[in-house]
């Protein structure tokens, strides 16, 4: 049996999540949930999908589309970035890594590699491509092998004790190449690619097992240190629990919370764009939107007493204030549900109460302090 079929055995249900079918759950969610807020969790990554970019000018070509600083990136670094239009709508989230491999002579001194879903790859990639013609860049599919995910407070004291270079891990952006450790049973010496993230409130990564295998090997080295992490106290968790975390960080779904018709600055998207770093596609909008403050509506995290859905609207808003996540419950009581939704700019203010117009009649909601509190870069 594939690590695929004994997730899927073990599931509660199955549903399709950014372009693949994905478990919801695989108990109880508040369990989960409670995992990757405070200790460990491994979950399926199988819907991520990895692009590499190859050719001397990769690193400038992307500098020069993205929003982030991608030739200001060593090895090892990586950030989160975005493609846009020209309008500063948003065509894709990018995680981009340098992976420390080769030589360029456009400041990068390795490979990229770039991150983003099943569901949105067509559109990164014809979005990339828009603007490639004589440059020297090329994007291929990653072999990435079987991708598992871990986060929470926990993710790096569990996995140290199942690689052979622990020293190396570290939260935020970052590339780390390694092995399994002896700890990892079965599968001990096996190739293992980390990818950080800081995109969430907590500690996050990819974890990219046996690239080089066949699909079967991959499937059998994941299931290893799938069971590993589990042997180390890390909970299996689905998406259910993981949409609870990513609508309590802040954080902007693509195809969900935001999408070509959403520029980045009211998605407050400003964690994946350095402002400092010189002319990419959409710069302007962008620094119009952040110099000028001409917005109509802003995501908000909102606290709501009643039962809501995706879709519901803001009770006497304008088009497009909606809410776009809904998720079960709030980690500190304020509510019975929490939800990402745009208000208009007038309502935005932490505290704030608004009325959500809902199926049944109205639902109050009040606006929360926003999660995320780092600086954009060059801000």
């Amino acid at each position: 049996m594939s690590l695929e079929d004994k997730l899927r055995g073990h599931a509660t249900e199955i549903a399709d999540y950014d372009g693949a079918a994905s478990a919801v759950a695989y108990g109880e969610v508040g369990r989960e949930v409670a995992a990757l807020a405070q200790g460990a969790a491994v979950f399926d990554l199988s819907r991520r999908r990895y692009l590499r970019a190859i050719g001397e000018e990769r690193a400038a070509f992307l500098h020069g589309q993205l929003s982030n600083d991608i030739r200001g990136l060593g090895p090892g670094d990586g950030c989160a970035s975005l493609l846009l239009t020209n309008q500063g709508r948003v065509l894709a989230i990018l995680s981009v890594y340098n992976t420390g491999d080769g030589d360029d002579a456009d400041g990068c001194d390795g490979a990229l590699m770039l991150g983003t879903d099943a569901a949105s790859l067509a559109a990164t990639r014809e979005g990339l491509a828009r603007y490639l013609v004589a440059d020297d860049c090329e994007f291929e599919d990653a072999a990435c092998g079987v991708t598992l995910g871990l986060a929470g407070p926990r993710a790096i004291e569990t996995l140290a004790g199942l690689v052979t270079d622990p020293d190396a891990l570290r939260p935020g952006w970052s590339f780390v190449r390694t092995k399994l450790s002896s700890a990892a049973g079965d599968a001990a010496g096996t190739d293992v690619v980390i990818l950080g993230r800081d995109d969430l409130r907590v500690p996050a990564f990819d974890l990219l097992v046996a690239a080089n295998a066949t699909a079967t090997v991959a499937q059998g080295v994941a299931e290893v240190l799938w069971n590993a992490l589990e042997a180390a106290g890390a909970v299996a968790v689905g998406t259910a629990a993981l949409e609870t975390l990513r609508v309590q960080s802040g954080t902007a779904r693509y195809g969900t919370d935001v999408d070509e018709a959403r520029i980045a600055i009211e998605a407050r998207l400003e964690w994946a764009i350095h402002f400092n770093k010189g002319c990419y596609v959409g710069q302007e909008v962008v620094e119009r939107a952040v110099s000028r403050g001409r917005l109509n509506r802003r995501l908000c995290l909102l606290a709501l007493d009643g039962e809501t859905a995706p879709g519901d609207m803001v009770a006497g808003g304008k088009i497009g204030e909606t809410l776009t996540s809904v998720v079960a419950a709030s980690s500190d009581g304020v509510g019975t549900a929490l939800a990402l939704g745009y208000v208009g700019i007038k309502h935005a203010a932490e505290g704030t109460q608004i009325a959500i117009a809902t199926a049944t009649g109205e639902v109050t909601a009040r606006v929360l302090a926003w999660p995320r509190t780092e600086p954009a870069a060059g801000l």
